[in-house]
């Protein structure tokens, strides 16, 4: 841009605009670098800016501005292009000019010679020469062709860079017709139409997904429609209609290109055996690692947390429960391995009983506390037969709820299910360490006062006071055993491993087998 010099002079004079008498008339120049001058006259009760050297359409205009001027502060607008354009500005004593094409606006100072050498009178005959020619007018329409063609532009770019990521020459071109002056405007039009040019350019990332793009897509039209519609018809023109009110068109962008580009999903189809775009490509972005032994452990793709960890025998995948939010989702819970080096409070959770799966080049390197066990990553074939014909189960479903224990060393542990249905199913288990007993319940009872859990044999209750625990005895034939209340996170490998009531059960871990 040509940097351009901006003065305005201040002074009272007596002028004479043509077929009037004498008026005072106050008049500013402003310059700023490069020879840019911009010249404020205040007469009769209106504002005039005439700008030179800007190396704009503004050159040699003089426009009759809306002046709003308050103290320290104030603003020049104009109508450029059908729209009203803030051309000169102060804030707090500061001025600045804006000009068209440019991106940041060129900062002014008062001009005191430029000021003395200003003729008022002349930018206001020049103003009322500009109106009565029509070159005014001219600026101040708007100019729809101009504008549509800028866009064309910037649309042209967005539609190189699909093109590029996708390996095509797909035309892409913007239906201006229904398009009214206003919402041309007001409305960067080819920015939504961006949106199904971005979501395309990313199935292109995907082998699968690029394949699907180049086989069915050979032209993009965008156009206003009444609401969003995307469709794709035999030639392989896809129509991307939208209204200025539409919102969240990458997200519909994406799921109806998935569901266009590909067969449909049958019902209840597994993400692993879903034959559709989406499907295909969650298969390709998940990965398959084994032993010699058949053991599998697998990374599948998850939009909520980023990963997803399987594990088993190829035949049965199990997945595992998801770690705490705050935690990598590569990482599992899996109290029966220690690792004593890990941290034992990152982000509230003790990573000395969590386990890992990480993928190193063509590897999966799984951590199981301090013994860390290397799978290969099996072949494309090998991992797309795997998944499609593997049955998925969720993982065990009974997480720790609370224990104590007497003086003598007598366990009471209860457990409850880790879904919202069975969150309210527990069982309680009691004995001595590796020989805990399952004791029939028969009632529960969970209130602000405490809680009982009651058997044919006895009851343990725990007895609340100001929200805490603070009394936690064990009731049988009315004789009363007061217990220890044991912490249940820091005691987890002791449940998992010495209470004996998890003896032999498989967690849903790569630790399972490995």
């Amino acid at each position: 841009m040509r940097t351009a010099r901006i003065s305005i002079a201040l002074c009272s004079l007596a002028i004479t605009s043509v077929g009037h008498a004498e008026e005072p008339a106050d008049a500013k120049v402003y310059s700023g670098p490069e020879g840019l001058e911009v010249a404020v006259v205040h007469a009769s009760g209106k504002a005039f800016v005439r700008v030179l050297h800007s190396g704009s359409e503004l050159d040699g205009k003089a426009f009759a501005a809306t002046a709003d001027e308050n103290g320290d502060s104030a603003n020049f607008h104009i109508q450029l292009h059908g729209r009203d354009y803030n051309l000169l500005y102060a804030r707090h004593g500061h001025w600045e000019v804006s000009l068209p094409k440019h991106r940041d606006s060129v900062k002014v100072t008062w001009d005191e010679k430029h000021t003395q050498a200003l003729k008022p009178i002349e930018i206001i005959q020049l103003n009322q020469k500009q109106t009565a020619d029509g070159s005014l007018a001219a600026l101040a329409k708007f100019d729809r062709a101009g504008e549509s063609a800028i866009a064309d532009r910037t649309l042209a770019a967005s539609a190189q860079e699909f093109n590029t990521a996708c390996g095509g020459k797909v035309p892409v071109k913007m239906i201006w017709t229904g398009v009214s002056d206003e919402v041309l405007m007001h409305y960067s039009l080819v920015s939504y139409c961006g949106e199904v040019l971005s979501e395309l350019g990313k199935l292109c990332a995907s082998d699968v997904g690029k394949a699907a793009v180049q086989a069915s897509v050979k032209a993009v039209n965008c156009q206003i429609a009444p609401a969003l519609a995307l469709t794709i018809d035999k030639s392989g023109t896809l129509t991307f209609g939208f209204s200025t009110e539409s919102s969240n068109l990458a997200d519909y962008a994406k799921d109806a290109l998935a569901s266009q580009l590909g067969p449909s999903a049958p019902p209840g189809a597994s993400p692993f055996s879903d034959p559709s775009l989406k499907g295909q490509m969650f298969v390709e972005k998940t990965v398959v690692c084994a032993d010699t032994k058949n053991h599998y452990v697998v990374l599948a793709p998850d939009d909520s947390r980023g990963h997803r960890i399987f594990s088993g025998d190829g035949k049965t995948l199990t997945g595992a429960a998801l770690p705490g939010k705050f935690l990598p989702s590569e990482d599992f819970l899996d109290p029966r391995f220690v690792n004593r080096t890990a941290n034992s409070n990152f982000r509230g959770y003790d990573m000395r009983i969590h386990g890992s799966v990480e993928v190193v080049k063509d590897k999966c390197q799984v951590r199981c506390g301090e013994r860390v066990v290397e799978l290969a990553q099996v072949d494309a074939a090998t991992r797309k037969t795997i998944l499609a014909n593997a049955k998925i189960a969720e993982p065990f479903n009974r997480e720790p709820y609370s224990m104590a224990r007497d003086e003598r060393g007598n366990y009471y542990y209860v457990d409850h299910g880790t879904s919202q249905e069975l969150e309210k199913n527990f069982r309680l288990f009691v004995g001595p360490k590796g020989n805990l007993k399952l004791q029939k319940m028969t009632n529960v009872v969970s209130d602000s006062e405490g809680e009982i859990f009651s058997t044919k044999t006895g009851s343990l209750r725990f007895i609340f006071s100001a929200g805490q625990k603070t009394e936690t005895v064990w009731i049988e034939k009315k004789a009363r055993t007061s217990l220890i209340q044991v912490q249940v996170k820091d005691n987890l490998p002791l449940i998992y491993n010495e209470l004996g009531v998890y003896s032999g059960q498989r967690l849903g871990t790569p630790c399972d087998d490995l």
